[in-house]
This record gives structure tokens, sequence and C-alpha cells, in this order.
């Protein structure tokens, strides 16, 4: 899969022809970007192009829907008898955890005995 963009992000919640929309997800997208390749140690980015594999892609296009439509990441809005429940991005939801988890225990299994910065060191992540 190629990097995910804003465009992709906007296109998923049907917001593909709003151009500060875009823009926004854009900046959002390599935010969560950063929490998926810390959380998984790199493993599942291509190591010379930095693009996710699709699964990680399809984890960060949700994930950013999440907070690109929430940044504020408010829980609960009200006025009156009117209340909204928001979704917000703390952490992978059950359906993202295991493609983050997989390919993080593929990581770990590798090379047990090196932390994250250590395999990268060593070239490893």
């Amino acid at each position: 899969m190629a990097t995910v963009s804003g465009q992709q992000v906007a296109d998923y919640l049907a917001r593909g022809n709003d151009t500060a929309f875009i823009v926004l997800a854009a900046q959002h997208v390599e935010i969560v970007t950063a929490y998926v390749r810390a959380y998984t140690r790199g493993e599942g980015f291509d190591p010379v192009a930095g693009e996710p594999d699709d699964e990680l892609g399809a984890v960060i296009t949700a994930a950013t829907a999440r907070l690109v439509l929430n940044p504020a990441m408010t829980r609960r809005e009200g006025v009156g008898d009117y209340q909204v429940t928001r979704g917000t991005l703390e952490g992978f939801t059950l359906i993202e955890l295991p493609c983050c988890t997989a390919t993080a225990d593929a990581s770990r299994d590798h090379h047990p005995h090196l932390t994250g910065a250590s395999r990268r060191a060593h070239g490893e992540g």
C-alpha cells in the first residue's frame, strides 16, 4: 500500500471534495502514522519507502478518521436535552489492534533480545 494520504481519509469519510478537510486529514495522517510505526517498532513498513503494508494502512486510515473528526477529543457535548457522544482516538479499536499487535509481535519474535531502538540501530526497523 502506498502511504496513506489526507485524500484517502477524506474519501473514506465521504468528504473527498472538501479541500480544507483533506489538508487537515493529511496533517493527522502524519501523527497517526507515527503512532502506528512506534507501536509496531517499524515492522510492517517498507524499510526503503517507509510505506505501511495494507493492514497497517487500513489502521492508519480508520484511526486518522476518528482523530480528524474530533481533533479536540471531546467525549461528550450537550445543549439542553440534546447530547452527543463522539468517538476519540484513545488507542486502537478491537478491530485495529490485531493488525498492529501481530506486526509488533513478529518484530519481537524475530529479535526478542532487542528493543525497538536497538533494532533500529542494528538496521532491523
